[in-house]
């Protein structure tokens, strides 16, 4: 079963839109940058960067189409990364284990930078 998170960047990239909502705040380990580890079935080129002020911008392209960002907040509770976006008023969440500079994401790594 796929993600959110995945259904999302496959519906940016397919459509062009992006989202954006900007609060929270937060100084932890898993702030930084991570990268796709890229799979044969997933050939896609995904960087989600986690801010230290609680927002999250993923930025994805597939080789054919043009670079696209999703942009939101997060939060941690231990190993849980909740990343959220809103659009028309409507919040979604996603969440990631973080564990030894990464983030697994419903089986998708993406290693830190």
């Amino acid at each position: 079963m796929r993600t959110f998170l995945l259904l999302t960047i496959v519906v940016v990239l397919a459509l062009g839109g992006a989202l954006a909502v900007g609060c929270g705040g937060s100084t932890d380990e898993a702030v930084g940058t991570y990268k796709l580890e890229a799979t044969d079935e997933l050939p896609l080129e995904i960087t989600i960067v986690l801010n230290e002020d609680g927002t999250f911008k993923l930025t994805g392209a597939d080789g054919d189409e043009a670079e696209e960002t999703v942009e939101g907040t997060w939060s941690r509770d231990g190993s849980e990364v909740t990343m959220t976006i809103e659009e028309d008023g409507e919040k979604e969440s996603e969440k990631a284990e973080y564990k030894e500079g990464e983030l697994n994401l419903d089986g998708l790594v993406f290693k830190k930078q």
